[in-house]
């Protein structure tokens, strides 16, 4: 799922992948990966597998990373300096 800047979801989304530029209110529930871009603006809890943040994001509630099997997963940082 891809939302698209200048869009707005209110609710639960549950996706494999999800990839958000707009806003987003409510809960998010993917199996792979939440990027969240630099246009987004996010009030919501986010479960997922793997989650992307960029500078400029603006994220507001609980995220919770783990695998499939409820395992912790570990942190990587990718951007350079």
């Amino acid at each position: 799922v891809w939302l698209r800047p200048g869009s707005r979801v209110k609710g639960e989304l549950i996706a494999t992948d999800l990839v958000v530029e707009g806003e987003l209110r409510g809960t998010i529930r993917a199996t792979g990966k939440v990027d969240m871009r630099a246009t987004c603006h996010v009030i919501a809890d986010v479960t997922a597998s793997r989650v992307a943040a960029a500078e400029g994001s603006y994220i507001e509630g609980r995220i919770d990373v783990s695998d499939a099997s409820g395992e912790s997963v570990g942190y990587s940082e990718r951007r350079e300096r």
